[in-house]
């Protein structure tokens, strides 16, 4: 069985620490904006919720744990796109129907408890995305550009049929 990363253990925990008051003020703004349950209400706050702060959370996250790898904001921010843009579209199948029932169901004195339930699965990718994979690194840029010469080369191969 692998040892424990207390390191990097560490580093998700004060992520945590970073975003989980802020995720706290979050809903209450978000009740306190868009007060009811109709569906109408709800979905403006799933929405919102998706477009506005997952990506803030996202980033959050990703800042967080890496000044404690000690990376400099240049560092930073040529991970923040293609992680980012994986975590967010990873989340897309969990969080808008979690979101649904939470602004449903609950009371805004329990969304944070029940986010922490949904977000503990949720926190195993954020972390194998921050650590353990391969996107933002050459071997991802060079995909990337792989992709964009093989789309490149078919547009071209289509215009001149």
């Amino acid at each position: 069985m692998a040892r424990m990363d207390t390191l990097r253990s560490g580093k998700v925990a004060a992520a945590g620490f970073v975003i989980g008051p802020f995720i706290h003020h979050w809903y209450k703004h978000l009740d306190r904006i868009f007060p009811g349950r109709s569906m109408r209400t709800v979905t403006k706050k799933v929405v919102i919720d998706q477009v506005i702060c997952s990506p803030i959370v996202i980033a959050l996250y990703l800042y967080t744990t890496s000044i404690f790898e000690k990376k400099t904001i240049s560092e930073i921010n040529k991970e923040i796109m293609p992680k980012g843009v994986a975590l967010f579209v990873a989340e897309l199948p969990v969080w808008p129907p979690a979101q649904y029932f939470s602004f449903f169901y609950l009371p805004t004195k329990y969304r944070g408890v029940y986010d922490n339930v949904i977000s503990f699965g949720y926190d195993c990718l954020f972390s194998y995305v921050k650590f353990d994979s391969e996107l933002g690194t050459e071997c991802a840029k060079k995909e990337i550009e792989n992709l964009a010469n093989s789309v490149h080369i078919k547009d071209k191969l289509e215009s001149h049929s």
